[in-house]
């Protein structure tokens, strides 16, 4: 019996597919796509932080269901989510919607820390960093909950092998830096960068809300000394990584503050997530909020950076 032309070309589409999103055809180029995303976790939603307007769009049901579209629109290309702001609750639903195609590896920051921003509705819950890291990816992997300062600052930090590639190491932390002192995130992401000593055979990566422009003082001579590399400014694609152009401390410092930075890779391709919402909405903040809720549930955009050599 003949098998009908259209079921042979399913065929060979779903053969191709399984080839090209296959990790060890991915890496055998050492290419890396991670996406950076901060959802804002629940008991950072508080309705006094955010005009009025957006008060049905803070519903943590409802946010929780765009974070997890957004996700799931990217899961099929992306090798590395570094996620911030999350929580014990979220992480179980985003697990359970990415189903069985991702690792999860969550940290916690201690209870004290930010503890100046907790309110009472809603009530403070654990929260932290996490990675998400495709399945048959790594190997060995040793991960950690690992503590950035005394106050209480984690960052998720995993060391690992390629499975495409066992000479290869890999390290990963996803970060979520102090908000309000300066000198909280250069001490936090010098503690990081004296964990990530400089390896010949390394593919490294941090990614997350730096909180700050990175692009220029302290914290940018820390990076370039240590050898990493922003992938969007060296792309010329840094920009916005948030509505928020004028109530965010109305600096231009905290406009780019969210970062996927590599070693020993080659940026290759860029993307900051802002919807065009800087074009629709030029001179209204307050759209600009209430637009990128409903679209991604967040009050950052989510960005993503890919790196090969």
């Amino acid at each position: 019996m003949k098998t009908p032309a259209k079921h042979i070309f399913m065929w060979m589409k779903s053969i191709v597919l399984l080839i090209l999103f296959s990790p060890s055809v991915l890496f055998a180029t050492n290419n890396l796509k991670v996406v950076s995303f901060n959802i804002l976790a629940p008991c950072w939603a508080s309705p006094s932080l955010y005009p009025a307007s957006s008060l049905p769009l803070l519903d943590r049901a409802f946010r929780r269901e765009r974070i997890i579209a957004f996700l799931q629109q990217q899961a099929p290309t992306t090798d590395i989510f570094a996620l911030q702001e999350t929580t014990l609750v979220e992480l179980g639903y985003i697990k359970d919607a990415m189903k069985s195609g991702f690792d999860l590896y969550p940290a916690y920051h201690s209870p004290t820390y930010w503890s100046n921003w907790i309110t009472v509705d809603p009530p403070w819950e654990p929260n932290g960093v996490a990675l998400l890291v495709k399945k048959n990816l790594l190997t060995n992997v040793n991960f950690q909950d690992m503590p950035l300062s005394d106050d209480g600052n984690h960052s998720a930090y995993l060391v690992a092998k390629l499975k495409s590639n066992s000479q290869k190491i890999v390290r990963i932390a996803s970060v979520h830096l102090d908000s309000d002192k300066s000198y909280n995130r250069e001490r936090e992401l010098n503690s990081l960068l004296q964990t990530m000593v400089p390896l010949n055979n390394s593919i490294d990566v941090i990614a997350g809300d730096f909180n700050f422009e990175i692009t220029n003082g302290n914290l940018k001579n820390n990076l370039a000394t240590a050898g990493f590399t922003d992938i969007l400014t060296a792309l010329g694609k840094d920009g916005y990584t948030s509505p928020y152009s004028t109530t965010y401390y109305k600096s231009s410092n905290w406009s780019d503050i969210d970062h996927v930075l590599v070693r020993n890779l080659t940026p290759i391709a860029g993307e900051i997530f802002s919807f065009n919402l800087y074009n629709i909405y030029p001179n209204d903040e307050e759209a600009r909020i209430n637009a990128n809720l409903s679209i991604c549930g967040s009050d950052h955009f989510p960005i993503t950076g890919t790196a090969g050599n």
